[in-house]
């Protein structure tokens, strides 16, 4: 079941920028067969620019909405801002963004290497070396996630109790 809440985060969080590349292809598409609507082209191209744009801080911030949803297993943890907000903008969660980043680009720099060495044979491996780093990289967003979410509460403390209103 949480995968299929993951799935429904995932929707949730790339619906704008995956609408707005999709229209902006249709749009380019459209014109493609005839010479006097080569604006459409134009426009389609800025579309799926801006789509890819947008989706740059949302491939920073879902894992940290995974993790929190797979902390808690409420829908709404991955849309809890309030938990987010602190992760996302701390340096241990944008070291552990570029770390993963670049150990991603250094092995597949290498998996191309050895496959061209091996005439390809290489590439036989890079489903499971891909599945390894993934696996890392999403070790490393928890690690963050954990030492930034540890100090805080889980809960606000509450506001105006008194000694009476306190469970005992």
């Amino acid at each position: 079941m949480l995968g299929l809440k993951s799935f429904v985060v995932n929707i949730a969080y790339t619906i704008v920028p995956t609408l707005i590349m999709f229209v902006s292809l249709i749009v380019a598409l459209s014109g493609a067969s005839s010479t006097d609507t080569s604006g459409l082209g134009i426009v389609g191209t800025v579309g799926v620019l801006t789509g890819l744009l947008l989706s740059l801080p949302l491939m920073y911030i879902i894992p940290a909405a995974y993790t929190n949803l797979g902390r808690t297993g409420k829908m709404g943890s991955a849309f809890d801002f309030g938990t987010l907000k602190p992760v996302v903008t701390s340096k241990k969660y944008f070291v552990s963004a570029l770390f993963s980043l670049f150990i991603f680009m250094a092995v597949s720099i290498l998996l191309t290497i050895v496959s061209i060495v091996t005439f390809g044979l290489g590439y036989l491996f890079f489903p499971f070396v891909v599945f390894w780093v993934y696996l890392a990289g999403c070790y490393m967003f928890g690690l963050a996630f954990g030492e930034t979410t540890q100090n805080r509460p889980s809960h606000p403390p509450e506001t105006n109790a008194t000694f009476v209103d306190r469970d005992i």
